[in-house]
C-alpha cells in the first residue's frame, strides 16, 4: 500500500496510516486528472501534535468543478473522523492567478509542503515581497481590530481571554514567518518557539508575553484574573508594535 505515493516515509506512523489509504482513495476518485497532491501546515514540522494537530493537504486539478468534486465527498467526509480536513481543491491556473491575493498563505504551503503525487507545482512560484507586506500588514491591523470586539464581549472574564489570546497567537505565526522573510533574514523556522525568537530578535521587541501564552497552550495553565489582564495588555501592545513596524519596512 503506498506505492504510488511519493515521501510517506517523512510522516509518523498514525499519519501514514490515515494518509497513504485517503489519498489512493481520493485519487481514485477523480479518475484522473490530478496534477499534484501536497501536504502542508503542521503534520509536515516540529510542532506536530497528534493530538490536536490536523493534517492538511492540497489536490491540484485539471478541473475543480463541483461535478468533479462531488465524487469524492464521501472520501472527504471520511477522513474528518481521522483529522484530516477538507484539502483544498485548486487548480494550476488558480495558483498563477492568486498569488498576490494570497502571498503569505502560498509562501508557507510552499516551505511547509510535502509532495505525495505528481509535479511539485510550487517550487517555481515567486512571491512579491510587495504583496508580502501587504498582507501582513491587513492581517496584523485586523487582528487587532477583532481582538478588541472579542475582548469587550468577555466583560475582562479571564478563562474566556486565556482562550481567546491563544487562538490568536496560533493563527498569527504565518504572519511571523512573513515578516522575518521580508526582512531577508532567511528561514523564518517551522517551531513556533524559534520563530518567537526570530521575530523578537530581527524587529527588537519583547515578546515574553507570545512565550507565556505559547507555555500555556502547550501545559494547559490557564492564568488568573490578573495574570490574564496583564497578558492581554501586553498582547495587545506588541501588535500594535508589530503593525508600526510594518509600515516602516521598505521593499
Amino acid at each position: 500500500m503506498g506505492s504510488e505515493l511519493l515521501n510517506v516515509g517523512m510522516f509518523p506512523d498514525n499519519v501514514k496510516k490515515a494518509l497513504v489509504p485517503y489519498v489512493l482513495a481520493m485519487l481514485d476518485s477523480f479518475k484522473g486528472g490530478v496534477v499534484s497532491v501536497f501536504a502542508y501546515g503542521s503534520v509536515t514540522g516540529a510542532d506536530y501534535d497528534p493530538k490536536r494537530s490536523d493534517i492538511n493537504l492540497a489536490f491540484v486539478l485539471a478541473d475543480n468543478s463541483m461535478k468533479k468534486l462531488l465524487p469524492a465527498s464521501k472520501c472527504i467526509l471520511s477522513g474528518l473522523k481521522k483529522r484530516i480536513n477538507v484539502p483544498l481543491f485548486i487548480t494550476p491556473e488558480y495558483i498563477r492567478m492568486s498569488l498576490d491575493s494570497f502571498p503569505v498563505e502560498f509562501t508557507e504551503m510552499k516551505e511547509s509542503r510535502v509532495v505525495l503525487f505528481g509535479k511539485d507545482i510550487l517550487n517555481d512560484i515567486e512571491v512579491r515581497k510587495e504583496d508580502l507586506r501587504r498582507e501582513c500588514e491587513y492581517q496584523i491591523k485586523g487582528k487587532l481590530l477583532t481582538l478588541r470586539q472579542a475582548c469587550l464581549e468577555m466583560s475582562g472574564k479571564a478563562k474566556d481571554i486565556d482562550r481567546l489570546l491563544k487562538s490568536a497567537l496560533k493563527g498569527l505565526f504565518p504572519v511571523f514567518r512573513s515578516l522575518v522573510r521580508l526582512k531577508n533574514a532567511g528561514v523564518a523556522g517551522r517551531g513556533r518557539r524559534e520563530v518567537l525568537s526570530r521575530i523578537g530578535e530581527i524587529y527588537g521587541l519583547d515578546i515574553s508575553v507570545f512565550v507565556k501564552i505559547l507555555d500555556g497552550a502547550a501545559t494547559g495553565c490557564k492564568p488568573g484574573p490578573g495574570d490574564a489582564s496583564r497578558r492581554m495588555d501586553d498582547f495587545f501592545d506588541v501588535l500594535n508594535k508589530i503593525s508600526v513596524l510594518i509600515d516602516e519596512i521598505k521593499i
